[in-house]
């Protein structure tokens, strides 16, 4: 609304952070140090600066002359230490302090250098207290005291880490030394990182281990030292350098490189100090937070954070683990490689990049805070380290950062410099002295919302650090507002400076929720300086968005006086109703609401106040109706004035929702509800009141809102007349306005008011389109009187008013049925015939329905005839109206199948319904052909002839009957229905589909889904109508497939005659072209030809031989007589019109050759599997052998190709089943060297040892010869399934154990299993003789199986049965096994000859080569001839 020139304080903080105005750092820079390092004479005189150390008095500088500067804290030089040994001992390496120092040990200074010597100094007299030259034999890397300030740890380029443990003496002062080797940088390499663990302000269990860090070039290490000299790893800590993986947020360029080097920095514990916070009714005081050690682990640009907590239950006993502590790791990763890092404080860090500047983290939200840049600070390096993966020194920032008392040094090249991370109130304060008010302002918004991570010295609870943030936030604003409006800048006017402030006010006491400061201290300066009104300019918009729901009466005041000053009444009203109502000062906002004609705000006031409804619509009537003359003629209508018609449709709005039950345009109801219904009853009374003071009028009320909006007061009544409750007929309820009115009064009343009584008296005045010029003028008009009508009617038709006879017949004959009236649309007539159908119901009751009825037909409002017609029994002329409704015309279905299942009818009736129906049948046909069928079908299934005969003269609606009928769910309604479809009525179906220009498609679709149909009479009919398509499979069911054969090829060749006719006519020889799209009559043909073939293969299985040769060659001289005639036509032409004019280029002649080519072979391809091809050659030479063999040459090689792929397949077939055999064979063969195993040593019978006796040979009945003597024949025996017997006890050819089980398992359906015998002793197994191995495991494993004991005995059974070896015999002797599984099991019964089957030693050393596949003869087709069983096979 009004321009502002300040930076919006929601965009501020964003345009502060990207421009880096707002800084979290205080960077300073110490002068006179900075001035001294810089000086040339100086850098001549004592070197370069090396290395910082920070002491409590002084800050020390080591300089590669070997020297070390101490300056105090006020920058001034006191000494210079170490100039007898510049020369002997190299530049100054490593300098540390010892921390937390008292008495002597407070000035010492421990300096390692590169020589590698290690001196401890005396700050104040400059002399060396002890002077270690032996300490490292290069130069010394790190030095630091640990947290007694007596020992100390240094390490050397080298890896070489020692402990030194400085004591004093206690009389003399003289300084001892005593070192122990801590690492010997051969096993863990170079140290590249070394710090100790400092003590924070708060006791932590961490303080006894006195914990240090160190890196190496693989990982990191945490150790401990204790109080003695005892060293304690971490356990199970796996600190690994970082690989270099990339994070989603860390581009691929920042992949930490291998010369990078670790950084470690230490966090102490920490416990923040109590304090108080702003409170309800005082101050509240908070509590301390504990925070761990953390140890920040910076290597490439990976930060790794480990977090040493207290964990008593991870004590051990083992010296070297350390024990009562637990670590959790974290990590962060960066977009450059870090060179140094280091605590800030307790909530954040510092670190340096590769890239030159200095970021701040916060470690709690790993966030990114802010960026520096310090180039300009030249910080030093160190190059002495050396990388082992490339031999290049590595840079090493570790000894240019030191921190101490919360701040942190930075040593350059010439400078000294400190950063100090500011607290969240010092940034601001910072600002504010630098006047950046909105800066300010904007930084603090955030501190507010938390958007800012480094909120230094802010509580962690949000509510808490917003009550600290707001108080300091409103007195910066404060501040600003006041030094603005008094002293205006020169940039901007004061009308825009006081602009810009009041926006900024505004915005930040809105979201601080301050409104109590913004109006009861802000807004006051503002007056003071003249500017309330550009304040209430900036306020504005903020109300009317409903962002303060409360004012103060003089802030109310205010913002109304502008409203009305600039026009802005709309404003005004939208601020009331955004305003709490119950904080509002109801008689002061009604008054100027009345002062400023806000009459709706008005009406809201006091609907939400629910003390006295009627007393504002009292008020706002007489304003209303306002000074009026008094008119001699009060039929004449009332005029009134825009201002008058709006607020007349105000009250009449209110009036509605009173009437309904809710608050004035609200959707709050009014309570308590049982105060509904007599507001009801006063509001009635109040409207209908006949007579009031000063109107000579009567109802005037109702009147003036009548004359408004007739429609709007009509509509605002029907909660009246719905509610049933209202008030019964006849009672008259008092209210203090009179007597409420009924219904009935009440629509008298409205009757009286409204319709003009000329109209009763003279009909025709209302129905006559002249009227208007002859009827006198009346006060209302006649779109007033028609809504009136409507409800009048509506209400009478819900017998919730009575009408007069005379009202009643005006209703129905001069409005809804007047033609005038109807003339305006659709919706109107829908309207009014809905309307007298309410009202039917009850006409009917009390009126002759004959006069109903011709008013209703004259205005064509056939529902209600039909409703009449129904009324008076006349159920045809019902179905007749029924009809002619264009709304109602499928509801005649239903009106018929209703009116035939209603057992109310008689016979007589019923049967004049369906004359009725058939009668009709034309109509209903164009109504809906398919519901036609299915009522026909369900209930007039006898007359379905008589119905056929109706729609004779009408093809195409007995076309459409017929075909919902033959359709698939007519004939399943026909079925259930039993109307049995005839021949006739399918021949002239068949013939109306064929008159009626149904496609091929659909008559085959027909003759293949019907059944029953005539054949020849359907069969004339097609050849009738020329449907060759429907002849030819009337054909073929009838078996004349010759003939339709012949039809099919006379049809072929007319359409390849118009296929040639079209391409020489379209395409003339000397067109130049390479190729001729596929044409329409080309598909056509082609689909024609695959129906042809198709035809000839069905047929092919149902005639001789010879027939089908017939068949199949008449179809190939159809495309071959064509194509010879196309040939010989092309060689008699000219030589200018040879067939190829130019090379590359096709004539029409080419193409109808290709086409036919194509063709040809096509047939040929399909009639391979039906006709030999002996017969197809011998015809092709005998009757086309005097022709070019070159015109079929094609066709001939595509023939034999392809009963040369068959033949190929044939033969791929055989080998594969030759190879098969042979597999097989070379298993059985395999199968028949596998030994038995016997279950025992012992005989199954008698338990005698079988080697009690010599064995010989095994009997040829069955069993097997263990022997080698011939004459031994009765020893032992030994079955398939491993049980072995003596001769002379078991005389049967089968094992007696297992059938005796087998038995038993038929017999009681228990499942069999093998019978318990003895184990076989070690030695006593009877097929290997003393001293042989025992079998292999391996070849003795397939019979343990019973299964596989079965197969291989079945397969040896049929061997011993074979002639001669032929593997086809085998084979299929095997297959049939597979179906005789009771011969199987027979067959386990006998023995197995031993022969067959040899222990593995026996059959190693007669095993033969068997043959290969390539040298196994070709079995024969036919089986061979079986020998007698009694003799041996042969293998």
């Amino acid at each position: 609304m009004a321009e502002t020139a300040a930076v919006s304080a929601l965009e501020a903080p964003a345009a502060a952070e990207q421009s880096g105005m707002v800084s979290v750092l205080d960077c300073a820079k110490f002068v006179r140090v900075s001035a001294f390092l810089g000086l040339e004479s100086n850098r001549r005189e004592v070197g370069l600066p090396t290395c910082i150390a920070v002491a409590n008095q002084n800050i020390l500088i080591g300089t590669s002359h070997g020297l070390v500067l101490v300056f105090d804290h006020t920058e001034n030089l006191r000494l210079i230490i170490g100039r007898n040994l510049v020369y002997e001992y190299g530049p100054v390496t490593a300098v540390d302090t010892p921390p937390f120092a008292e008495g002597p040990r407070e000035t010492w200074l421990l300096c390692g250098y590169q020589g590698g010597q290690v001196v401890l100094w005396d700050v104040l007299t400059g002399k060396a207290l002890k002077v270690i030259t032996d300490a490292h034999s290069h130069s010394v890397a790190f030095l630091r005291f640990l947290n007694d300030g007596v020992r100390v740890l240094s390490a050397d380029i080298l890896g070489v880490m020692r402990l030194h443990i400085f004591t004093t003496a206690m009389f003399f002062g003289h300084v001892s030394a005593e070192r122990i080797l801590v690492l010997n940088g051969k096993q863990t390499g170079s140290v590249l990182a070394l710090e100790p663990l400092r003590v924070g302000n708060t006791a932590h269990v961490t303080d006894a281990l006195n914990l240090f860090a160190f890196s190496t070039t693989k990982r990191t290490h945490i150790m401990g030292l204790g109080d003695g000299l005892t060293l304690r790893m971490c356990e199970n800590l796996k600190l690994l350098r970082p690989q270099g993986t990339v994070t989603d947020s860390v581009s691929a360029a920042t992949v930490a490189q291998p010369s990078a080097l670790p950084r470690l920095s230490w966090r102490p514990a920490h416990v923040s100090e109590p304090r108080t916070t702003p409170a309800y009714g005082g101050v509240r005081q908070l509590g301390r937070e504990l925070l761990d050690p953390v140890l920040a682990i910076a290597w490439g640009c990976t930060i790794t954070f480990v977090t040493v907590r207290n964990c008593p239950s991870k004590k051990n006993d083992n010296p070297a683990r350390l024990s009562g502590v637990d670590f959790k790791v974290g990590e962060y990763s960066t977009n450059a490689e870090i060179t140094n890092i280091a605590w800030l404080g307790p909530h954040a860090i510092v670190f340096t990049t590769m890239s030159d500047d200095i970021r701040v983290l916060d470690p709690i939200t790993m966030a990114e805070i802010q960026t520096t840049g310090i180039k300009h600070m030249e910080l030093i390096y160190s190059a002495r380290l050396m990388n082992p993966a490339t031999q290049n020194p590595q840079i090493s920032f570790e000894n240019c950062i030191r921190y101490a008392h919360s701040r942190l040094y930075l040593l350059g090249l010439g400078s000294l410099h400190t950063v100090q991370l500011l607290s969240w109130d010092g940034c601001i304060e910072s600002l504010v002295a630098k006047n950046r008010y909105a800066e300010a302002l904007s930084l603090a918004l955030d501190f507010y919302e938390g958007r800012n991570k480094c909120a230094i010295g802010l509580p962690k609870d949000l509510r808490e650090s917003r009550t600290v943030v707001a108080s300091k936030l409103l007195a910066v604003l404060q501040q600003f507002a006041r030094m603005t409006l008094q002293v205006p800048s020169e940039a901007q006017s004061p009308r825009r400076a006081s602009i810009s402030v009041a926006n900024l006010c505004i915005q930040y006491c809105l979201k601080l929720d301050a409104s109590d400061i913004l109006f009861g201290e802000l807004f006051p300066l503002f007056e003071c300086a003249g500017a309330a009104g550009q304040f209430v300019s900036q306020l504005l918009p903020q109300l009317l968005d409903g962002a303060v729901v409360a004012l103060p009466d003089h802030i109310f005041g205010a913002v109304s006086d502008y409203c009305v000053a600039h026009g802005q009444a709309s404003s005004l009203e939208r601020l009331i109703r955004n305003m709490a109502f119950e904080k509002l000062n109801f008689q002061q906002v009604v008054s100027l609401c009345h002062a400023h004609r806000l009459y709706s705000t008005v009406l809201y006031l006091n609907a939400r106040r629910m003390a006295d409804l009627i007393a504002p619509l009292c008020e706002l009537f007489n304003v209303f109706v306002g000074t009026r003359q008094q008119q001699h003629d009060l039929t004449l209508p009332w005029t009134s004035t825009p201002e008058q018609e709006s607020l007349g449709k105000l009250l009449i709005q209110y009036i509605g929702d009173c009437l309904i039950g809710v608050v004035f345009q609200h959707s709050m109801p009014i309570t308590p509800p049982s105060r509904v219904h007599s507001l009801r009853w006063e509001l009635c009374a109040f409207m209908f009141a006949r007579n009031i003071p000063e109107e000579a009028r009567e109802y005037p009320r109702l009147f003036y809102l009548l004359s408004v909006d007739t429609a709007a007061v009509l509509h605002a009544l029907y909660p009246v007349f719905e509610t049933p409750s209202f008030a019964p007929k006849g009672s008259l309820p008092t209210t203090r306005y009179g007597f409420a009115p009924d219904r009935q009064q009440m629509s008298h009343v409205l009757t009286c008011l409204v319709l003009d009584r000329q109209v009763f008296e003279t009909p025709t005045l209302f129905t006559s389109p002249s009227s208007a010029r002859i009827r006198p003028p009346w006060r209302f008009t006649d779109q007033q009187q028609s809504v009136l009508l409507l409800f009048l009617a509506k209400y009478y038709a819900k017998h919730s008013i009575d009408l007069t006879d005379e009202l009643v017949h005006f209703v129905i004959s001069g409005y809804l049925c007047n033609q005038l009236v109807l003339r305006g649309g659709a919706q109107v007539r829908q309207d009014h015939e809905q309307i007298l159908l309410s009202m039917l119901p009850r006409l009917l009751e009390s009126n002759e329905p004959h006069s109903i009825l011709i008013t209703a037909e004259g205005a064509g409002f056939f529902a209600v005839a039909e409703r009449i017609h129904l009324h008076l029994h006349e159920f045809t002329k019902a179905m007749t109206d029924c009809t002619k409704s264009p709304d109602n015309q499928h509801r005649v279905f239903d009106l018929v199948r209703q009116l035939l299942a209603d057992q109310r009818l008689d016979g007589k009736d019923k049967t004049d319904i369906r004359s009725a129906v058939i009668a009709n049948l034309v109509t209903l046909t164009k109504i809906d052909a398919t519901k036609t069928t299915s009522l026909i079908v369900e209930c007039l299934a006898e007359d379905h002839p008589r119905v056929v005969a109706q729609l004779a003269n009408f093809p195409q609606l007995q076309y459409e009957y017929l075909r919902h009928l033959m359709s698939k769910e007519g004939r399943k309604q026909a079925g259930k229905a039993g109307l049995a479809i005839t021949a006739e009525t399918h021949e002239l179906y068949l013939t109306l589909l064929c008159r009626c220009g149904a496609s091929p498609v659909d008559i085959q679709a027909y003759l293949t889904s019907a059944e029953d149909y005539p054949l020849d009479a359907c069969l004339r009919v097609c050849q009738k109508y020329h449907q060759i398509e429907g002849e030819l499979y009337l054909l073929e069911q009838i078996g004349d497939s010759s003939l339709a054969l012949s039809r099919m090829t006379e049809a072929f060749t007319a359409q390849l005659e118009e296929l040639q006719a079209f391409y020489f006519n379209h395409y003339s020889v000397e067109q130049d072209s390479h190729s001729f799209p596929h044409t329409t009559q080309e598909k056509l043909l082609a689909t024609n030809l695959d129906r042809a073939i198709a035809f000839c293969q069905r047929n092919s299985s149902k005639l001789p031989d010879a027939e089908i040769e017939i068949m199949w060659f008449k179809l190939l001289d159809t495309l071959i007589l064509p194509l010879r005639c196309l040939k010989r036509r092309e060689q008699q032409q000219q030589p200018q019109q040879s067939l190829h004019v130019d090379e590359g280029r096709i004539t029409p002649a080419d193409s109808m050759v290709q086409a036919l080519g194509h063709m040809t072979h096509t047939v040929l391809v399909s009639m391979m599997g039906h006709v030999r091809l002996a017969s197809l050659l011998q015809k092709v030479l005998h009757e086309h052998g005097k022709d070019e063999f070159g015109d079929f040459r094609s066709l001939i090689i595509g023939v034999l190709d392809t009963y040369s792929y068959e033949a190929t397949i044939l033969k791929t077939a055989t080998s594969l089943l030759h190879k098969d055999i042979y597999t097989a064979t070379r298993s059985l063969y395999l199968n028949r060297k596998r030994p038995i195993v016997a279950k025992a040593a012992l005989c199954s019978l008698c338990a005698t040892a079988i080697r009690s006796g010599t064995p010989k040979r095994l009997q040829l009945c069955g069993g097997i010869n263990v022997g080698k003597g011939p004459s031994a024949r009765d020893d032992i025996l030994i079955f398939g399934c491993g049980h072995i017997f003596h001769k002379s006890c078991c005389s049967s050819s089968a094992c007696i154990l297992c059938r005796s089980t087998q038995q038993t398992t038929r017999l009681g359906k228990v499942k069999r299993s093998p019978p318990e015998v003895a184990e076989c002793p070690d030695g006593l197994n009877p097929f290997v003789g003393e001293g042989s191995p025992a079998p292999q495991a391996a070849a003795l494993e397939p019979w343990n199986d019973t299964d596989a004991k079965l197969k291989q005995l079945d397969q040896l059974q049929q061997l011993q049965a074979a002639e001669q070896g032929s593997k086809l015999f085998l084979l299929n002797q095997l297959q049939q096994h597979d179906t005789e599984p009771n011969r199987a099991q027979a067959l386990t019964k006998r023995p197995v000859p031993v022969h067959l089957y040899r222990p593995l030693n026996v059959l190693r050393t007669t095993r033969q080569k068997l043959p290969t596949p390539a040298q196994t003869p070709t079995p024969q087709l036919t089986p061979s001839v079986e020998r007698p069983r009694n003799k041996t096979p042969t293998v």
